[in-house]
């Protein structure tokens, strides 16, 4: 922002007139940029996971993508951006400025990508709850495919949609004595209609995908994660009157069935002496299917062809549309993570917090590992679970404190121990 800035002061004496309240919204949104920049300093973040998590979504975004991740005083997760390619639109659209130069101030490839990640300011330290994180990445990867797929998926299924649509209607026809007008307002009505329905689709979709994806990559600690966030808000609620967003209820009844085999093997895989943390956690979590049982949100969305039409479409394309988001994620990081899979790295992480220790390594230096991101959150919630378990009183400010700090520690130890630890003398070969 600085160069940008810098550039357009040295050339601003020959941008022609009419170019002026060009320059004025690209100012305006630089001051608007700078926000994000100024909130994400040491004081307002959880400065201790914000290399790490970097990393992590750095490695499964495109090439040359950063991000920016920041408090905001509403209680959300959410992500917008691209800033450099609306920088780099509009530079190279004022003529009067050598964009060559800008390029070579700015030091970024042209295909570079900017984004940033907003997280509640209350919740700064709870890194339990930033494997949501998960969902917002996932926004950036769904978008490449809603952007080239969806509109060949909706026309496959329009024609249908407007049927129901219109069935609908002439058991309600609008009230008018003119027949020619009347039928004007019914083509209207249809038009808007399978429009509004083409949007609750798309919008719908593409929450649920996030939700899929963000499990994907951090398993259930981002069902747990998302778990606790809807319990603010109403489970059985009209898309149409949330901004097209699914019920609560329908997103947890989809984590549910996507966790559902993890979980159930999370419960079996045990090496004997293990203790059964792992086994009370999936038990918890599995909970999500009493919530799922009640179908009041399918009530909800069934009423009216404008959602139940979305919804009939969504679940009929589900498993093909997933398992093309998945594919985009780079070769190297696609693997789904799975808890039964991991069940003794877990219990050695929790076994540390349980010893008042962070769990950022397996095994003791120098012959140790250091544990992943995704490992240490789904052990954090581990941990938290099985003391609520063992002492329903377990919750206090500074038992939270402590095992928030614990788990901050581990995971900027953790990266620190993956980047330089190859460095320090009689370290792991």
């Amino acid at each position: 922002m600085t160069a940008t800035l810098s550039v357009v002061d040295k050339y601003l004496d020959a941008a022609p007139r009419e170019h002026l309240p060009h320059v004025n919204v690209l100012l305006s949104n630089i001051g608007s940029n700078l926000r994000y920049v100024e909130r994400s300093k040491i004081s307002d973040t959880p400065w201790s996971m914000i290399e790490a998590t970097e990393e992590f979504l750095r490695l499964r975004s495109q090439p040359n993508t950063e991000f920016i991740i920041r408090p905001c005083w509403a209680y959300n997760y959410s992500v917008s951006g691209n800033f450099f390619s609306a920088y780099k639109t509009t530079i190279s659209a004022l003529s009067w400025i050598p964009f060559a130069e800008w390029t070579a101030a700015v030091g970024l490839p042209l295909d570079s990508t900017i984004y940033c990640i907003s997280f509640p300011r209350v919740e700064r330290v709870n890194a339990l709850l930033h494997a949501n994180f998960g969902h917002e990445l996932a926004h950036i990867i769904v978008h490449q495919w809603v952007t080239k797929d969806f509109d060949a998926l909706w026309s496959r299924h329009e024609p249908a949609v407007r049927k129901k649509i219109e069935a609908e209607l002439a058991i309600s026809p609008p009230p008018t004595s003119d027949p020619l007008f009347r039928e004007w307002i019914v083509e209207t009505q249809i038009a808007s209609s399978a429009e509004e329905a083409m949007r609750v689709a798309r919008d719908g979709l593409t929450e649920l995908l996030c939700d899929a994806v963000g499990v994907h990559l951090f398993g259930p600690a981002a069902a747990a994660a998302l778990l606790e966030f809807s319990a603010r808000f109403s489970l059985d609620t009209d898309p149409q009157s949330t901004s097209r967003y699914p019920p609560w209820r329908y997103r947890l009844r989809q984590v549910a069935e996507q966790c559902r085999d993890d979980l159930a093997a999370s419960k079996t895989v045990f090496s004997a002496g293990l203790p059964d943390c792992i086994r009370d956690f999936a038990t918890w979590l599995s909970d999500i299917d009493k919530i799922a049982a009640i179908t009041t949100d399918q009530d909800i969305i069934d009423c009216k062809a404008v959602t139940s039409e979305p919804y009939r479409v969504i679940r009929e394309e589900w498993h093909r549309v997933l398992q093309a988001v998945i594919e985009l994620i780079p070769d190297s990081v696609r693997d789904a993570y799975r808890l039964s899979e991991r069940a003794d790295i877990i219990r050695s992480l929790v076994t540390r917090l349980e010893e008042g220790v962070p769990p950022n390594e397996l095994g003791t230096w120098p012959n140790s590992q250091p544990a992943d991101l995704a490992d240490i959150l789904n052990a954090a919630w581990v941990y938290k679970v099985g003391e609520v378990k063992k002492s329903s009183h377990w919750g206090s400010m500074q038992q939270f404190g402590m095992l928030y700090r614990l788990v901050l520690k581990a995971i900027e130890s953790s990266h620190v121990h993956r980047r330089y630890a190859s460095r320090m003398p009689g370290s792991a070969p």
